[in-house]
């Protein structure tokens, strides 16, 4: 997985995209075909609940505690 994340904004040093592209990289050590291959990663692109959360919003909730 690649991700460059970028702090600039959150330092308060000006408005910049906080990431870029996420990038899922997968050796696969297998003697199926190519296109097998292929077809396993779509299964696995559908149902990863990393990839749902990116293209779905989510709620979420902050919380702060004094120590």
């Amino acid at each position: 997985m690649r991700l460059s994340v970028d702090f600039r904004t959150a330092l308060g040093l000006g408005e910049f995209p906080p990431m870029d592209e996420f990038v899922f990289e997968v050796d696969v050590e297998t003697d199926s075909s190519d296109d097998e291959v292929q077809r396993v990663k779509l299964l696995a692109d559908e149902r990863c609940p990393a990839i749902w959360a990116m293209k779905n919003s989510v709620p979420y909730t902050t919380k702060a505690t004094k120590a």
